[in-house]
């Protein structure tokens, strides 16, 4: 046989190969639940066209909601969508409101109006405490305001900018601590955290000239970096190399930029358009390492590592402005990743990338869709503003789980508005942190998962398997290690289509503490794709063994 006829029997095997893959592949089958409406909320004038604020406003044991409204008034809402009060501004506000508790433990509601007012209310009766004019106003939706404690004296101070370039501090009675001229129009939220880790809170903001410019709790300008293109989004503040230093995530020009501390570019991931504000940092596999989640404008989501290296990736359709939400929004062991935007849905994927639930809105959205546990029971809820209204969803528990992960919540990480994770200790829970369903081929395989158990309590680790027609396999191991394992083996025939379900769970005594489960569609004749796959292999080592002639 010639080196020719063999190329064109390695071209046919392929494609039957490719061909038998197709027909035969192995199907991964969506767990989620449906979500549901659990109350809708219309403004009486305008709509909210920005992420909203979340705290116990009158100190009932039972969260509320803080909206803008393009109509210029902020309002409060209950967890039943009852409104509590509203306040008029006079002016248009596209920016989300900051939420946070002021030294003298009362709730307080910041909002930055698009003429560049800072406006101050009482958080329990929307009541009008103070006012603070900048120079210009804002450019629609691209900056907010951030609160902290700047200086360690145990009051709040407010941070704002505008396009003229002035960024001012604002103690709590709205008196300026100090201002600051930068050289280009402020185009991003700022960002708060302690950077190096020298005790210290460093602000970063993104301007019209400068893709970061770095400024002291002082007020004063430490460096900027000019960058490969225009600013997209607010600066993201987190540690993702566990080196307790803060990385800096940006979106500029098409993609999004990792700075060091220093202001040394680290990494790159380039974007079909621009990035604007879509980036949000979690541990999706829960194995320790945090994942970036970045959504451009044509609406291409990505899942990167740490190091910037491509996952997943994912399409919404339409442009995205916001960042997605990570939660385990069903309680089954698993974190979802939560997207919303001009596709009017809601777009729920798993860790993996898989679409789980396309939920249809009745508008777009310029909100990150906001996780909520309203009575702390558990129970997770989805705030998204829509241009047709505020839409909460719920979807219903696949397990008693009684803490479901939430790992960004908020549009800026949280309604102080600070974008940083830096300070953030990650929770010292017992969980499960690596599933591994087996090669799921034809013969012998073997399901398996690892417990990181950091308090070295003494856990039960339960692995199922349920297939079609047979009995379920189970198998249980328990220990107080910090770190163990459990396995599982099982058979694959192949001769008939069958459903396999999953499902790994983590227990101290009767209660469920985490869960991974995941269900796949088995066809028959996966041996013989196997099969051929085989003797695709040996043609490839053949021809390759041949000489030309």
């Amino acid at each position: 046989m010639s080196r020719q006829s063999l190329r064109k029997l390695q071209m046919r095997l392929t494609v039957s190969a490719a061909l038998g893959f197709a027909a035969l592949a192995l199907t991964l089958v969506s767990s989620a639940s449906a979500a549901q409406i659990l109350w809708q909320y219309h403004p009486r004038a305008g709509y909210v066209d920005a992420s909203p604020g979340v705290a116990d406003l009158d100190g009932d044991g039972v969260l509320d909601l803080v909206f803008c409204t393009t109509a210029g008034e902020v309002l409060a809402v209950d967890a039943n969508g009852h409104q509590k009060w509203a306040t008029s501004t006079g002016h248009t506000l596209s920016t989300p409101p900051a939420v946070v508790r002021f030294s003298d433990d009362r709730i307080r509601v910041a909002a930055l109006t698009n003429t560049g007012q800072v406006v101050c209310l009482d958080g329990k009766t929307g009541r009008h405490l103070w006012s603070y004019t900048l120079p210009r106003g804002i450019v629609w939706g691209t900056t907010a305001i951030a609160a902290a404690d700047l200086d360690g004296d145990g009051s709040i101070e407010l941070v704002a900018g505008d396009k003229s370039g002035r960024l001012v501090c604002l103690d709590e009675r709205g008196r300026p601590v100090w201002t600051l001229q930068l050289g280009g129009g402020v185009r991003t939220a700022p960002a708060i955290g302690d950077l190096d880790a020298d005790g210290q809170p460093e602000i970063l903001v993104g301007t019209s000239r400068s893709v970061l410019v770095w400024i002291s709790s002082a007020g004063k300008q430490l460096r900027a970096v000019a960058g490969s293109g225009p600013v997209g989004s607010s600066p993201v503040l987190c540690d993702l190399n566990g080196d307790q230093r803060g990385e800096i995530l940006v979106g500029e020009d098409k993609g999004l930029s990792c700075y060091d501390a220093r202001g040394r570019l680290l990494w790159h991931h380039k974007t079909e358009k621009a990035v604007h504000d879509a980036v949000a940092v979690a541990d999706l596999d829960q194995d320790g390492k945090p994942e970036v989640l970045v959504v451009d404008l044509q609406g291409q989501v990505a899942c990167l590592d740490n190091a910037g290296k491509t996952k997943w990736t994912a399409s919404v359709g339409q442009r995205v402005r916001r960042s997605p939400s990570v939660a385990d929004v069903d309680r089954d062991g698993e974190l979802e990743v939560i997207v919303a935007g001009y596709s009017s849905a809601v777009h729920v994927f798993d860790s993996h990338g898989n679409l789980e639930e396309r939920f249809d809105l009745k508008g777009t959205s310029n909100a990150t869709p906001t996780v909520v546990d309203f009575r702390g029971d558990g129970n997770l809820a989805v705030v998204v503003p829509t241009t047709a209204g505020v839409e909460v969803l719920r979807w219903k528990a696949r397990t008693n789980l009684a803490r479901p992960v939430v790992s960004w919540a908020e549009y800026r990480v949280n309604s102080a508005r600070t974008g940083s994770l830096l300070g953030q200790k990650a929770p010292r829970r017992a969980r499960i942190t690596k599933a591994d369903y087996g090669l799921l081929h034809a013969g012998s395989n073997t399901f398996s998962a690892t417990v990181s158990n950091p308090r070295r309590e003494r856990l039960l680790l339960k692995l199922e398997i349920e297939r079609t027609n047979q009995p379920p396999l189970t198998t249980t191991v328990s220990s107080s290690d910090s770190l163990f394992a459990g396995e599982l083996g099982y058979n694959i025939v192949g001769d008939a289509a069958e459903n396999l379900t999953f499902r790994a769970s983590l227990l101290r005594g009767k209660r469920l503490l985490a869960r991974r489960e995941r269900s796949f569609y088995l066809v028959p004749f996966a041996k013989d794709v196997s099969d051929v796959e085989q003797l695709l292999s040996e043609a490839r080592t053949w021809l390759s063994e041949m000489p030309d002639s």
